[in-house]
């Protein structure tokens, strides 16, 4: 919140996330995938501009994955997603 741009290697995975989503408070469209419980993509909003709310009407939409503009770029919907969690102090 409050950012007005995400660096390219910078995203938020958000696990549940059933009740959806908001981009209230950033000063940035970003690119948002709904996926399953199997990191299937069923859901895809590219650029989602700032304040704007999105519930997804599907029920197996359980994670969200939010990226910068342009990170999901070549992404489709019912595409198998690996995610590699990466952390660093």
């Amino acid at each position: 919140m409050f950012r007005r741009h995400l660096d390219p290697e910078e995203g938020l995975l958000l696990a549940p996330a059933i009740g959806g989503i908001h981009t209230f408070f950033l000063g940035c469209p970003i690119d948002v995938a709904y996926l399953d419980a199997h990191l299937k993509v069923v859901a895809l909003w590219r650029a989602m501009p700032p304040w704007r709310l999105w519930i997804p009407q599907r029920r197996d939409a359980m994670i969200a994955l939010e990226l910068p503009s342009g990170g999901l770029a070549e992404t489709q919907v019912g595409d198998q997603l690996k995610i590699v969690l990466v952390c660093w102090q």
